[in-house]
C-alpha cells in the first residue's frame, strides 16, 4: 500500500510537471532590468555555467521542426499548430515537442510578456514561485527556478533550468536541475511584418519517475495549444493597449489644456 501511494504522489507531481512546466519558460523569465542577482541556494549551487552542457552557446540544443506550406496556411489563417511525439531513434525516452503560432503584436511586445514572472504566476496556476538563482552579469543568460503546487497534500515539485538570450528573437533552455530528467528547448520570435510575429516553441521532456507516454501525450496535446492562446491574447490585448495609450499621448499633446 505504502509504495502505491509512493507511485501516486510521484504520478501526480509528474503529471503537474509536465501539464504546465514544458511551456513554463515562456512565462518564467523577470525582466532583468528589474531582477537583482539572488544568491544560488543550496540546491542550485552545483552548477557550473561554464559547463560544456550549459555553458554560454546559443546553439540549437535540438533539431528544429520544418513549417511545411500547409503549416504556414494554418498558421496565417489564425489556428495554432502543436504536435507531440516520441524519438524513437533515441535512446531516452523523452517527448519531443513544436507549437507554432500567429500573434498580432511585434516581438518586443511579446518579449516584455515573456520576461516577466508575475504574468507567468497568474497563467499558471499551479506555478507559486519564479525567481532567479544565477544570472551573468552582460543578462544574456540566467538560471531560473520554479515551483508548482497540485494540492495542498502533495509537496511542491520544481524545474530548474538555464535560459540564454537573443533579445526579441529568441530563448535556448537547458536543465540545470529539478524534477525533470530531460528538459531542453528553444523559443524563437519571428517578425512576419512590423505588427505580426510568428512564436514557435520546440522541446524535449522527459520526467523522472516512468509514466505512460500516452498519458503525458494527452496532457500536451491539451496544454501546448492552450498556453500558446493564452500567450497570443494577452500580447495582442497589451499592443492594443499600448497603441491606446500612444493614440492618447498624441492627442494630448495636439490639444493642450487652457491655462
Amino acid at each position: 500500500m505504502g509504495r502505491f501511494i509512493a507511485y501516486f504522489r510521484g504520478l501526480c507531481l509528474c503529471l503537474i510537471i509536465i501539464g504546465t512546466a514544458h511551456l513554463s519558460p515562456l512565462y518564467a523569465y523577470a525582466s532583468h532590468q528589474d531582477q537583482d542577482r539572488i544568491q544560488t541556494d543550496s540546491e542550485a549551487a552545483p552548477v557550473n555555467p561554464t559547463s560544456p552542457t550549459l555553458g554560454p552557446t546559443l546553439t540549437p540544443p535540438i533539431p528544429p521542426y520544418e513549417i511545411s506550406d500547409d503549416i504556414d496556411k494554418t498558421l496565417r489563417q489564425g489556428e495554432h499548430f502543436a504536435k507531440i511525439w516520441r524519438d524513437k531513434s533515441k535512446d531516452d525516452k523523452a517527448l519531443d515537442i513544436f507549437g507554432a503560432i500567429d500573434v498580432a503584436a511585434p516581438p518586443y511586445i511579446l518579449w516584455d510578456i515573456m520576461l516577466n514572472c508575475d504574468i507567468s504566476m497568474k497563467i499558471v496556476n499551479s506555478m507559486k514561485n519564479c525567481q532567479v538563482v544565477e544570472t551573468s552579469d552582460d543578462g544574456t543568460w540566467d538560471i531560473r527556478k520554479q515551483e508548482f503546487e497540485i494540492a495542498f497534500f502533495l509537496p511542491r515539485t520544481r524545474t530548474l533550468f538555464r535560459s540564454d538570450y537573443q533579445k526579441n528573437q529568441s530563448i535556448f533552455i537547458n536543465r540545470a536541475g529539478g524534477d525533470l530528467k530531460t528538459q531542453v528547448g528553444v523559443w524563437r520570435l519571428l517578425a512576419l511584418d512590423e505588427n505580426r510575429t510568428r512564436i514557435t516553441y520546440r522541446a524535449r521532456l522527459e520526467p523522472k519517475i516512468a509514466l505512460p507516454r500516452r498519458i503525458l501525450k494527452r496532457i500536451l496535446d491539451k496544454d501546448t495549444p492552450e498556453l500558446l492562446g493564452a500567450l497570443r491574447l494577452r500580447a495582442e490585448t497589451a499592443y492594443q493597449d499600448h497603441n491606446a495609450a500612444y493614440d492618447q499621448e498624441i492627442i494630448d499633446k495636439d490639444n493642450p489644456p487652457n491655462p
